[in-house]
């Protein structure tokens, strides 16, 4: 079927949907001047940092969780547990430590 000459309807590949919009170019410019790239390396590390230290939070959480529960399961072992939990606790507790003091010392001095 061919159109008649009074059809106004659009080709398929002319459909009022489909049609493309022009903006105003605008430069784009992905060099990474040393200044950028310095700040991008830095907001990565920070990144990372916040990471880890979520990280072992989660960790210290779930060693005293699971202390409280082998405790609450097996309270006929509590002599046992006495001696195993300080083994446990003692350097999830200095690590954590030890890296939180790290992060928020480093924090408040790039704050000065």
């Amino acid at each position: 079927m061919s159109a008649a000459a009074g059809d106004e309807r659009p080709a398929a590949s002319q459909s009022p949907s489909m049609t493309a919009v022009s903006y105003p170019e605008r430069p784009v410019s992905n060099e990474l001047t040393p200044h950028t790239e310095l700040e991008s390396i830095a907001r990565r590390r920070e990144r990372i940092r916040g990471y880890l230290a979520i990280g072992l939070v989660a960790l210290f959480a779930l060693t005293i969780a699971a202390s409280f529960l082998l405790v609450w399961l097996f309270p006929y072992k509590l002599s046992e547990l006495k001696d195993v939990l300080p083994l446990v606790l003692t350097p999830v507790t200095s690590v954590v430590s030890a890296v939180l003091g790290f992060y928020y010392g480093a924090q408040a001095r790039r704050e000065e």
